[in-house]
């Protein structure tokens, strides 16, 4: 009888040779779907903190944001990273696009995208006192408007009335954006924010 246990038990070599095969092809296929995966994500997409309060509140210092470096398509709204000449990368929000015409009504303190008032539900429509004092083409902006050239973008930041962190300061700090310096370059983009955590 014992023998018979024995036989039954008896799994021939060339069958285990086939199962760690296919074991091994397995676990192979797995570590490099594992590594494309990893250079993937390790390139295509990226983290940072946010600094400062031109996005508020929206953003809010420290605030993380993981951004798509790859593959996407700015639109009006997006929020994009992108890196300012000669100082720290800038998240700012999209108003308009190449081809838009950006206008600002500034009595009325509205922003014109191609002839139509610009909704913004995030902004609260406080500007501080000294906000247009230093504007990009202030005349033509606030008269028939500007286009943005094609493959640049128009962009501002969400708070418009950053309040002073120190009494000596003389003015309010405002948002560095295109307001102050004009249309962005596409190709100064570095991603485009897809969650904040």
């Amino acid at each position: 009888m014992q023998e018979e246990i024995e036989k039954y038990s008896y799994i021939p070599d060339d069958k285990k040779q086939k199962k760690y095969t296919a074991l091994n092809i397995f676990l192979i296929v797995v570590i490099i779907i594992l590594f494309i995966l990893l250079i993937v994500f390790s390139t295509a997409f990226t983290t940072m903190v946010v600094e400062g309060e031109s996005m508020y509140p929206t953003l809010v210092d420290d605030d993380k944001v993981f951004l798509q470096t790859y593959g996407y398509k700015l639109n009006r709204g997006d929020l994009i990273v992108f890196a300012r000449p000669n100082d720290k990368n800038a998240i700012k929000r999209i108003i308009a696009v190449g081809g838009d015409t950006v206008a600002c009504d500034i009595e009325n303190k509205v922003w014109i995208i191609n002839g139509t008032p610009l909704e913004e539900p995030y902004f609260n429509g406080e500007y501080s006192d000294n906000y247009f004092d230093k504007m990009y083409d202030k005349e033509a902006i606030c008269g028939e408007g500007i286009t943005v050239p094609q493959g640049y973008l128009f962009v501002l930041g969400d708070n418009r009335n950053i309040k002073k962190t120190n009494e000596s300061d003389e003015q309010n700090p405002i948002s560095v954006d295109s307001h102050i310096y004009g249309p962005i370059s596409v190709d100064s983009v570095i991603g485009k924010v897809l969650s904040v955590y």
